[in-house]
C-alpha cells in the first residue's frame, strides 16, 4: 500500500500542532530536532501516515534498525515499510515484501552530479530527453528507491545500481505537482 501527501501549501505551525499529539514522545523529539518547519512536519506526518496504513498506533511505536540503519517494525514481522519526503510531497509505502520508495521534486541537476551518479546510457538518455530535468529525476528516484529497498543508502556505486533483472520499479510522474516517485521491490521468481 502506498500513501502520498502532496498538499504542501497547507504546512504551517497549526498543521504541526494538529499532528504532535498523535505520535509517541520519541518521534516528537526526533521531529522537533529539525530546525525548519518542513522537516518537523514531514517527520510527524509520515509517522501518522504509517500509523494510518498499519491501522494501529501501538504496532508502529516499536521500531528497530537493520545493519545499515533501515528501520523496521519489531511487532509486525513480515511487514515492511519505507518513507520518503521532499519539498513537494511525502510518500509512505507498506508491503508484505521488502520495499523502497523515493519521492523527489523535479529539478535540473548539475553536470557533475549526472557524471557521478549516472552511467553512460543514463547520461545519454537525460541529455537527449525532451525534458532532461524530468528524465534525471525519474532515474534518480529509481536509484534511491533501490538503495532504500536494499538498505544500503546512497553509495559510491550509484551508476550501476539499476539492474532490471533484480528489481521491479514502479515510477509515477506528477508533472502538475512537480514531483516523481518510485517504488522498488525485488523481483520474485
Amino acid at each position: 500500500m502506498l500513501e502520498i501527501f502532496d498538499d504542501m501549501d497547507t504546512i504551517n505551525q497549526d498543521s504541526i500542532a494538529s499532528l504532535i499529539d498523535n505520535v509517541p514522545a520519541w518521534r516528537r523529539e526526533e521531529a522537533m530536532k529539525f530546525k525548519h518547519l518542513f522537516g518537523q512536519f514531514a517527520s510527524l506526518k509520515s509517522y501518522c501516515m504509517l500509523q494510518d496504513i498499519i491501522g494501529s498506533a501501538d504496532k508502529v511505536s516499536d521500531w528497530g534498525y537493520g545493519e545499515n540503519g533501515k528501520p523496521f517494525l519489531k511487532q509486525l514481522k513480515g511487514t515492511y515499510f519505507n518513507i520518503s519526503h521532499c519539498k513537494k510531497g511525502i510518500a509512505v509505502a507498506v508491503d508484505t515484501e521488502p520495499i523502497g520508495v523515493d519521492i523527489e521534486g523535479i529539478r535540473q541537476p548539475s553536470d557533475g552530479l549526472i557524471d557521478k551518479v549516472m552511467n553512460k546510457k543514463e547520461s545519454a538518455l537525460i541529455s537527449t530527453s525532451a525534458n532532461p530535468s524530468l528524465a534525471f529525476t525519474r532515474l534518480w528516484t529509481q536509484k534511491e528507491a533501490v538503495c532504500k529497498l536494499t538498505g544500503t543508502g546512497i553509495t559510491d556505486f550509484m551508476q550501476d545500481i539499476l539492474t532490471p533483472d533484480i528489481y521491479n520499479l514502479h515510477t509515477v510522474e506528477n508533472i502538475e505537482k512537480g514531483y516523481v516517485y518510485t517504488i522498488a521491490k525485488f523481483k520474485t521468481t
